[in-house]
């Protein structure tokens, strides 16, 4: 009995799927949308085109465009998305199959509705709608332009989901100018001093990393604008930012090869009692002289004194050895200091006018080396020189002594 109950209840439910038909539940559309990101100037236009990436059956709906106005104000008008010409380059191939009801473009609030209906064409993937903008002066690196397809509608009126990839619109800020805080530089050997570059605009989008090189690596080194003097010459700094190219001209010097070479002015001078001689140390740069320890000493202060400027004052009769240390290395100067009655022809300085005194008046006259000392005693005849002329005056004082 039970098995006969089982077998006509199989039957039933076979008999029923026969005779019902299938109902086919249809998957909701989804509608893929991309707004592509672009970048540009300040000032300059830009445009925002809108993909559909599908092809989805839809019949009606509405698109809204929205966008920054204090960042982007658009250049596309209405009538350029009406227009259905085929010289418009605003709508689409997507966008051109409908038939618009309405465009509403709100620029005070950056909104644009675009209403439409349409029941006769096949969809297909394309481009939408390319819209022009011009960017304006703000300090954002970047702004949002988004999409949305609302109350979209397949022919059947169920609504189609949608999916949008929203675009970003980036601004492009080049570096306008650039500048140093050095242009030229002295550098002792092991000194160091820092470069740095500055750049406007300050938001700008370039990269900002300065790339610093060095002309000549064995004067000077540079590191992230740290310039090192490693030794004696010239080399050029260069610094670049954002395909700009800034110098800077370093000289570095080797104190210890100048020291080394250094020589006074004189290496002997005779002077008055109460006169005042400069001795001045040669190929030393006056620049450099705060980076030296210079030291100037006298071996008879009875006879001479010298300042700390290398001024030698003649305080009594007799010689002096003025000394110049600079760093260690040593030079001389000798100084004899006369008074001011001595003997005329005296030459020597031996209290009385001899023929040595007229030899060495001739040999004066000869070398042409003739201090104004040297003129007081042995200019005889009184014409600021001294030659032979003073040498026979001599030989005469002396024959008149004898």
């Amino acid at each position: 009995m039970a098995r006969k109950f089982i077998l006509a209840f199989t039957l039933m439910i076979v008999l029923v799927l026969t005779v019902l038909p299938f109902t086919t539940v249809e998957a909701a559309q989804i509608a893929n949308f991309k707004v592509d990101s672009a970048s540009c100037k300040i000032g300059d236009t830009v445009t925002v085109k809108i993909d559909m990436l599908n092809a989805v059956d839809f019949a009606a709906g509405d698109f809204v465009i929205s966008y920054d106005p204090t960042k982007l104000e658009l250049l596309t008008s209405v009538e350029d998305i009406k227009d259905k010409s085929e010289n418009n380059t605003t709508l689409g191939d997507v966008l051109s199959l409908y038939k618009i009801l309405s465009v509403n473009s709100l620029t005070k609030i950056g909104k644009i509705k675009i209403g439409y209906v349409d029941n006769s064409y096949m969809k297909k993937p394309g481009s939408v709608l390319s819209l022009s903008f011009k960017a304006l002066n703000n300090t954002s690196n970047s702004t949002k332009v988004n999409f949305n397809a609302t109350t979209l509608k397949d022919k059947k009126g169920e609504d189609i989901t949608t999916k949008v990839e929203q675009g970003v619109v980036k601004f492009i800020r080049p570096i306008e100018s650039v500048s140093i805080n050095k242009n030229n530089i002295d550098l002792l050997k092991n000194e160091r001093t820092e470069l740095k570059v500055s750049y406007l605009p300050l938001n700008t989008t370039d990269d900002t990393k300065v790339t610093w090189r060095s002309s000549n690596t064995s004067v000077a080194i540079v590191n992230n604008g740290i310039v090192t003097a490693v030794g004696d010459g010239e080399a050029v700094i260069t610094a670049e930012i954002g395909g700009h190219i800034l110098i800077c001209n370093v000289k570095s010097t080797d104190l210890d090869k100048i020291v080394e070479n250094y020589e006074l002015d004189k290496s002997s001078e005779t002077i008055l009692i109460g006169e005042e001689e400069t001795i001045t140390p040669l190929y030393i740069p006056e620049s450099l002289t705060d980076s030296l320890n210079i030291i100037w000493s006298t071996s008879n202060e009875e006879v001479a004194i010298v300042s700390d400027k290398g001024v030698v004052k003649a305080i009594g009769t007799g010689k002096a050895t003025i000394t110049l240390d600079i760093n260690g290395e040593i030079r001389t100067c000798d100084i004899t200091v006369r008074s001011d009655n001595g003997i005329l022809g005296d030459v020597d300085d031996n209290g009385v006018v001899d023929a040595n005194d007229a030899s060495m008046i001739l040999e004066l006259y000869k070398n042409g080396n003739i201090t104004k000392n040297e003129i007081l005693v042995g200019d005889l005849d009184g014409n600021n020189i001294i030659d032979a002329n003073d040498a026979s005056l001599i030989l005469e004082l002396y024959k008149t002594a004898e």
